[in-house]
């Protein structure tokens, strides 16, 4: 299940095929599920890490990454550099919990209902060795753990509680949005 966990948070091709990836997250309150599913690369790909996302807007400025994730878990952050690196073809995740606009623009989606806590992956690639696509978050003390949201042009990879995404795939299958802050997945059934 672990690994089939690692793909879902990564979002397989991209991550699989990035031969650079810098891991961005402003902080953790719980057990950072990303982190963990980086740690299953480690050492197949180069991994830079930071929890400054003003620090990070600076590495993805001056460097060529093969994939950036970007987690808004704490703060308030804008991303011109990040939302560039997109526009500009960079592969990127990315989770949210602000509903920034500039950020969503980049990604194309539109921001939905917040906090639920369950979802299922719906996207056969995501599914395989999971045992069902339902998968349970808990919060862990944030104000706001989930948002559900509208994929523009791209495709829904699972689905919130609400029936809006929980995941997405979209520039044409360059980005990936998880509705859902990396410390806030407990269970896959």
């Amino acid at each position: 299940k672990r690994a089939s966990l690692a793909l879902i948070l990564l979002g397989v091709p991209s991550a699989s095929m990035a031969e650079t990836i810098l891991y961005c997250n402003d902080y953790v309150v719980s057990t950072d599920r990303m982190g963990l599913a980086l740690d299953t690369f480690e050492g197949i790909h180069a991994i830079t890490r930071t929890t400054s996302l003003s620090g990070c807007e600076s590495m993805i400025a001056s460097g060529s990454w093969g994939l950036v994730i970007f987690a808004v878990q704490n703060g308030f952050y804008s991303s011109p550099q990040l939302n560039s690196y997109v526009s500009s073809g960079g592969f990127a995740i990315m989770q949210d919990w602000t509903t920034d606009s500039a950020r969503a623009s980049a990604f194309g989606i539109g921001w939905a209902t917040t906090n639920y806590s369950t979802l299922t992956v719906t996207d056969p690639r995501l599914t395989a060795g999971l045992g069902s696509g339902f998968l349970t978050l808990s919060n862990p003390g944030w104000g706001i753990f989930s948002q559900s949201f509208s994929v523009y042009s791209g495709d829904v990879l699972a689905t919130s509680a609400y029936g809006s995404a929980a995941i997405g795939l979209t520039n044409d299958g360059r980005t990936i949005v998880n509705g859902f802050l990396t410390d806030t997945v407990t269970d896959s059934g």
